[in-house]
């Protein structure tokens, strides 16, 4: 089948069953989606008047041309024609052009991101899809040119196709901040085909249902000066969870007590024994101890390292969190690393309570 670009209009042969395959353009090098060319005409003939007058027209001056033609037009006449041009080819690309970052669509949200970037309101105005009404492009331009939005505070890394067909297009471009940082975000393309281009359709923050939760609970993704990567929430006093009966929530509040009081040497180690014993529902309590510590003094530096043995036992989790060490005296008790521990330690409780199961406490021999 004879294939048209949309772009330069150069025409190229390809085998009927890569129809509708993205191919990249013998002239000008671009990439476009296969279709039979004049698939989208009408196919009707034109008027048999019009055929007739043309016919006649060309006749008479075919006979006005031999008439004043010379020996020589003749014998040029009766050679045999020049070999045609060659059809330029067209070239079914890779599935990484077809979907990733090389794919055409993906590379016009890239120019898109740069338009943005730049606050180029003029260029980004031209790249809008038509079928957008004044109030909509006003808007989706003054998003595209935030400078604390998506597009001038980061920059693309990596993108794919997600779904694409001839008017229409969905593009997902990972995005990282520019100033440096290990946050990464995803922004989602809509782009519709107008004009022989893809156009701006929506542009959109994407969250997987992962990000969405976690956006949900409020903690976020924190890279600390010395380079490594945490999970952090503000912390704030927790309450006993909904399905703890009131009987549990007393002894929970009163093994706490006992558990602390530095007064009680064997009543405390009995008490965090059983703490540990009732694993999850007493967890609220004592995230909400380190919570309140101001660690103000050497007692209260002891309680909260109580505490913390206590969620230990039962998450088997460790957030480098050392509250009776000096501040700088070892590895992870800088006041920052102290801070990012509680928070750490609020992140880890709403990202995986609602589904952690406290391992069973081995009996003691």
């Amino acid at each position: 089948m004879r294939i048209e670009c949309p772009f330069c209009h150069t025409q190229a042969r390809l085998s009927e069953s890569q129809e509708g395959a993205q191919v990249r353009c013998g002239g000008c090098k671009k990439v476009y989606r296969a279709r039979e060319k004049g698939a989208g005409s009408t196919g009707k003939s034109p008027a048999p008047w019009l055929a007739i007058g043309l016919a006649g027209g060309l006749a008479i001056v075919l006979i006005v041309a031999l008439r004043n033609r010379g020996d020589d037009d003749v014998a040029r006449a009766n050679e045999p024609p020049p070999p045609p041009p060659p059809t330029p080819v067209a070239v079914v690309v890779s599935e990484e052009e077809q979907t990733g970052w090389e794919s055409t669509s993906v590379r016009a949200a890239r120019a898109f991101h740069e338009l943005g970037r730049d606050a180029d309101r003029t260029g980004l105005l031209a790249e809008l899809a038509p079928s957008l009404s004044g109030e909509e492009r006003d808007s989706l331009i003054d998003v595209l040119t935030d400078p604390e939005g998506l597009v001038a505070a980061w920059e693309p890394y990596e993108g794919e196709v997600v779904d694409e067909d001839d008017t229409s297009a969905v593009v997902r471009l990972s995005v990282t901040p520019v100033a440096g940082g290990a946050e990464k975000r995803t922004v989602e393309w809509r782009l519709a085909w107008a004009r022989d281009a893809w156009r701006i359709s929506a542009f959109e923050e994407w969250l997987s249902e992962a990000e969405r939760r976690r956006r949900e609970r409020g903690y976020e993704v924190v890279q600390l000066s010395d380079g490594s990567v945490v999970r952090e929430r503000e912390p704030e006093p927790l309450e006993h969870l909904e399905d703890t009966p009131q009987e549990l929530r007393d002894r929970i509040d009163e093994l706490f007590a006992t558990m602390i009081d530095l007064d009680l040497t064997v009543e405390a180690s009995r008490a965090a024994g059983e703490i540990a014993e009732i694993g999850k529902p007493a967890i609220p309590i004592l995230l909400t101890h380190l919570y309140e510590n101001e660690l103000e003094t050497q007692a209260d530096s002891i309680q909260a390292n109580i505490a913390v043995v206590a969620l230990r036992k039962i998450t088997g989790q460790s957030f480098g969190y050392q509250p009776q060490a000096f501040v700088g005296s070892a590895l992870g008790t800088t006041e920052e690393r102290r801070t990012s521990a509680i928070h750490q330690w609020f992140a880890w409780w709403y990202r995986e309570g609602e589904s952690f199961t406290a391992p069973p406490v081995p009996e003691e021999e």
